[in-house]
């Protein structure tokens, strides 16, 4: 039950962030607050539940032993494409937000925003599939 909760979390964060990174080269805002300010904190939770939820499946993978090609490569793939948006989100965040080094073309945080994208609605379909 709580695994599908997560799901949906992180499919509407995934969601989120897509809509949102789709609509910053159309709109222009000009608000005190950036979206992405607001957006980033769910995007740290989500980085934070998929790689603990990979980490989750990959043990209970491995403490089972033969479980069918298809199934390794999913589980394994999911946990090392989490562990990546983990490191390099937290990295990016944390340089511009504590130490305000922002001084890139935009072109990382892009990266980020389509890794997190495919990591979070990826895995919150799988957990919602689940039963």
């Amino acid at each position: 039950m709580y695994m599908r909760f997560a799901g949906v979390y992180l499919m509407l964060s995934g969601f989120a962030v897509a809509a949102y990174f789709i609509l910053t080269a159309v709109i222009q805002a000009d608000w005190e607050l950036s979206v992405w300010e607001v957006i980033d904190w769910f995007m740290a939770a989500g980085a934070l539940l998929a790689l603990g939820i990979g980490w989750l499946q990959k043990r209970e993978m491995e403490s089972d032993g033969d479980s069918g090609l298809a199934h390794f490569i999913t589980v394994n793939a999911t946990f090392y494409a989490a562990a990546a948006l983990f490191i390099l989100f937290f990295w990016k965040w944390f340089a511009a937000v504590l130490f305000q080094n922002e001084d890139d073309s935009g072109v990382s945080w892009a990266a980020l925003d389509v890794l997190y994208t495919l990591v979070a609605m990826g895995l919150g379909r799988r957990l919602w599939n689940n039963k």
